[in-house]
């Protein structure tokens, strides 16, 4: 999922789910490039930002999301607006005689990724592995008694990795589901082992069925973890997730 400036024209059938990665640090399109794709509301929300660093990742992120629309789209990137749907989740504003697109954004220090599908739910979340002291605390708190039991049973140098292997899993399902509620973190159980293949054990009650889900766990960079989670359809993922492209059954 190396890091690309999408075509002019980019392809997303029915059947596929993309994702792609962004480096917020990159200096290969100038600031001001992404700067003048954004929205008023954007900009002064960029401007609110304290540390220069903070400022560029925003505008960068945003930019290249219109960016990446509107090529979906055929839309100038300016022509994108969104909205915000239930607990904050944003979407596209419709757009007369265009396609409908899903997305969903997340980012950890300075990467970023952004899934996008046409006619179901997805959510998507990426983590910075790094040491937390609270670990612990946070586990006992967001976990599931199943999820605990089986992360307090690891050897110690095990558990970060698989503590973030289980709060990306359940973030990208509770963002496509909608919401990011942090009661509702604790009512999906999902497995913690390395690979892909992920098991998701139950959701939220207002939710589907399990098998109405699809979820794929992968490595986007060395220390960091990623989950896609696909609400609705089943989705067939890639043996070794290096590809943005995902297809769905």
């Amino acid at each position: 999922m190396a890091w690309q400036k999408p075509a002019a024209d980019v392809a997303l059938p029915c059947d596929e789910v993309h994702v792609w990665r962004i480096w917020l640090d990159q200096t290969v399109i100038p600031l001001p490039e992404f700067e003048r794709l954004l929205s008023g509301d954007e900009r002064a929300r960029a401007a609110r930002f304290h540390f220069p660093r903070d400022h560029r990742r925003f505008v960068t992120g945003r930019g290249f999301l219109r960016k990446l629309l509107g090529n979906y789209l055929h839309l100038d990137p300016r022509q994108i607006f969104f909205f915000y749907g239930r607990n904050g989740k944003p979407r596209l504003t419709p757009v007369p005689d265009s396609a409908v697109l899903h997305f969903n954004v997340s980012h950890s220090d300075d990467l970023a990724l952004i899934a996008v599908t046409r006619d179901c739910e997805i959510g998507i979340d990426v983590e910075h592995i790094r040491p937390i002291t609270e670990a612990d605390q946070i586990a006992a708190r967001f976990f599931t008694p199943r999820e605990l039991a089986q992360w307090r049973a690891l050897p110690p140098e095990l558990r970060t990795e698989a503590f973030f292997n289980c709060w990306t899993r359940k973030e990208a399902c509770l963002k496509a589901n909608g919401g990011t509620l942090d009661e509702a973190l604790k009512q999906i159980d999902v497995s913690l082992s390395r690979g892909n293949s992920v098991r998701l054990f139950s959701v939220p009650d207002n939710s589907w069925h399990t098998s109405y889900w699809s979820i794929m766990a992968f490595t986007p960079a060395p220390e960091f973890a990623g989950a896609l989670a696909v609400k609705g359809r089943p989705v067939i993922f890639p043996a070794a997730a290096t590809s943005h492209h995902f297809l769905a059954a």
